[in-house]
């Protein structure tokens, strides 16, 4: 692979103001101590900065840097990585990449030592879910180093298909499973339960919610920040994205379990967390299958390989099956990228509330007809026309009418295909959009 002699690059800060980057002749990087308000300043200095190492015999082929010293300054200078995700990179980046590239020069790293090293990790027993996630962090680093670097002219990593991980759907609880679920853990994660499925919340955005987020004559929930796990403890933060900051509403069903709670086990005042430990601490995402006693609640339900993230799952299908848009779940989730926001505006709070009204009358009918076969449990011609519990429903027992073929409508109307993974190829819909983890396909260029 050929390579661009770079001596430095330009790049310019969150304060909008340009830094200079440069290599000195062991291959490190070092940043030039003044920034400044124009590029061509920038521009004007390097200039002279490599004119000067030329001149001295300092100036380096950027193609012999290592992959490892490019990939570690890339991993520790990365403003775009959020602290836990700049963890997980760092574990792929040590356990997957390093012991065969960090030592090959970026101009001898091209698509063969690629492919050789996806193939030696697969034969090595490497699951092709962590060589995918594995391979799409290699992609991103060679992407900088091309194009903001310019240290290489072509990223080595076009194995198509080598990004894509084939994991199997989630599973999606119906509304009988939820209440058993709910009604199995502890008492004080009854509510928790219920309202991280029917708010669509994720672990940091429901842990880190306080008395002054929730809004019970409205039936609201304000999700403003989340609670992070780095290295030494939690950390308190933004949600995931722009799209995180919202409002979201939930059904009245869920009312009298929320008021039982506050008044049971969230901490006082106004910034008490709804969800605090018993010393009113916020919880560790690794306490909670104990705590809860998530495992056996979720084997007596039926669902014993049920991830707690599936909660979400599972109400951002229960929103979908209530009619609401993708616009509409898109606002609800959270989610947001930039070619999301080309296509998609912001949810109005009358069509979130319209979602949370469907809910709550589902889950009226949903508890009506198990009354109702309760009291006619007695009669077995009666048991026989109702069917077997979780037994396909019909029109006249929903007031949703009959269930779309999604599946067929999104993909031939709008041209979607499923994506998984902690990072997609294509981030406009992120892996759990619902029901069906699809994204917009890229368009064919001739």
């Amino acid at each position: 692979m050929t390579a661009r002699r770079l001596f430095g690059s330009l790049r310019q800060r969150e304060s909008g103001r340009w830094q200079i980057r440069y290599r000195t002749k062991d291959g490190g990087r070092v940043a030039w101590p003044e920034t400044y308000a124009r590029r061509a300043d920038a521009a004007r200095v390097l200039a002279e900065l490599e004119r000067q190492a030329q001149v001295g015999g300092k100036w380096l082929d950027g193609s012999k840097v290592l992959f490892g010293t490019y990939a570690e300054e890339w991993l520790l200078d990365n403003p775009r990585l959020r602290p836990r995700t700049a963890d997980v990179y760092r574990s792929l980046y040590r356990r997957h990449l390093a012991p065969r590239l960090a030592g090959v020069p970026l101009g001898q790293l091209d698509t063969a030592v690629v492919r050789q090293w996806r193939s030696a990790a697969l034969k090595g027993g490497t699951s092709s879910t962590m060589v995918a996630k594995a391979y799409r962090l290699l992609r991103a680093i060679l992407n900088s180093a091309m194009t903001e670097d310019e240290l290489i002219t072509v990223n080595p990593c076009r194995i198509r298909g080598a990004g894509e991980e084939r994991s199997p759907e989630r599973p999606v609880l119906s509304l009988e499973q939820l209440e058993a679920l709910a009604g199995l853990v502890p008492d004080r994660w009854r509510a928790f339960v219920l309202l991280k499925t029917f708010a669509s919340l994720r672990w940091g955005e429901i842990t880190a919610l306080t008395r002054a987020d929730l809004d019970l004559e409205q039936r609201t929930v304000r999700v403003r920040r989340q609670f992070l796990q780095v290295p030494g403890g939690l950390q308190v933060g933004p949600p995931k994205s722009r799209a995180g900051l919202r409002t979201v509403s939930f059904p009245a069903a869920i009312l009298p379990e929320l008021r039982r709670h506050l008044d049971a086990y969230s901490s006082p005042g106004a910034d008490g967390l709804i969800f605090p430990t018993e010393h009113g601490q916020p919880w560790r995402r690794s306490n909670f299958n104990t705590a809860a006693r998530w495992r056996e609640a979720c084997a007596e339900v039926g669902v014993p390989q049920l991830h707690l993230h599936d909660l979400r799952h599972t109400g951002n299908t229960f929103a979908a099956q209530s009619g609401a848009s993708l616009r509409d779940l898109m606002a609800r989730m959270g989610h947001d990228s930039p070619a999301a926001a080309l296509i998609y505006q912001h949810s109005s709070q009358v069509a979130d509330r319209a979602i949370a009204e469907a809910l709550d009358r589902r889950v009226e009918t949903h508890r009506r007809r198990v009354q109702d076969r309760s009291q006619r449990s007695d009669s077995p011609k009666a048991d026989a026309a109702l069917g077997p519990v979780g037994g396909p429903r019909r029109r006249e027992d929903t007031d949703l009418g009959p269930k779309k073929d999604l599946e067929t409508a999104l993909t031939r109307a709008d041209g979607l295909e499923r994506t998984t993974g902690i990072e997609p190829a294509y981030s406009a819909w992120e892996a759990d959009v619902l029901p069906l983890n699809y994204v917009r396909r890229p368009p064919v260029r001739a």
